[in-house]
C-alpha cells in the first residue's frame, strides 16, 4: 500500500479553463464525452501531464471538454457532496491498461471525481491494490459562513474495466 497526498480549488479545474477559452459552462460537468481526438481540438491545460504515447486523456473544442475515445468511454461525473456512506456510483469504462495511480490523479485532476463544491479540498489517496483506492479528505465551501465537510471514498476498477465508486 502506497499514500500520497492531492489538493484541489477552483483555479485549476475543468470547469474554470472552459470558462477562461470562451465557452459558456455553468457548472461542473455532469457527463464527460468520449470523442474522436480531431485536429481542431485543445489539450486541457488542467490534465495535459496524462497521456500515453504523446495522445492526451481529456481535450476541448467548441463543444466543450471531451475524453480521448481511445482510453475511456462516456464518464459521468461525481461529486463528493453526493458520495455519502453507502452511495455508489458506475463513472465509465477504461479502455487501456493504467497505472492506478495516475488514473485516480486524471480523475480527480479532471473533476471527474469532483472534490471540491466552492473553494478547495485537501486528501489522502491510499493505493489497496493496483485497481481499487480509498480517498479520505475535507472539502471547504461557503454559504453565509465558511464550512468544511469530510468525505471518504474508494475508486474501484473491475475485470470489465468499469469505475465504480463507493461513498464510505
Amino acid at each position: 500500500m502506497s499514500r500520497f497526498s492531492m489538493q484541489r480549488d477552483e483555479s485549476r479545474s475543468v470547469l474554470n479553463e472552459l470558462r477562461g477559452s470562451g465557452i459558456s459552462q455553468h457548472d461542473f460537468l455532469s457527463l464527460y464525452k468520449a470523442r474522436e481526438v480531431h485536429p481542431k481540438a485543445v489539450v486541457m491545460e488542467v490534465t495535459k501531464s496524462y497521456a500515453l504515447k504523446k495522445e492526451f486523456w481529456l481535450y476541448r473544442d467548441k463543444k466543450g471538454a471531451f475524453l480521448n475515445k481511445k482510453y475511456f468511454s462516456d464518464m459521468q461525473s461525481v461529486s463528493v457532496a453526493k458520495l455519502t456512506p453507502g452511495t455508489s456510483f458506475i463513472l465509465g469504462k477504461v479502455h487501456k491498461d493504467l497505472d492506478c495511480e495516475t488514473l485516480i490523479r486524471f480523475l480527480i485532476d479532471s473533476d471527474i471525481i469532483c472534490t471540491y463544491v466552492h473553494i478547495e479540498s485537501t486528501m489522502t489517496v491510499t493505493l489497496i491494490s493496483d485497481s481499487r483506492a480509498e480517498i479520505r479528505g475535507k472539502h471547504i465551501y461557503f454559504t453565509n459562513m465558511e464550512n468544511e465537510d469530510p468525505f471518504a471514498f474508494v475508486v474501484e476498477q473491475d475485470h470489465t474495466h468499469t469505475l465504480h465508486c463507493f461513498g464510505l
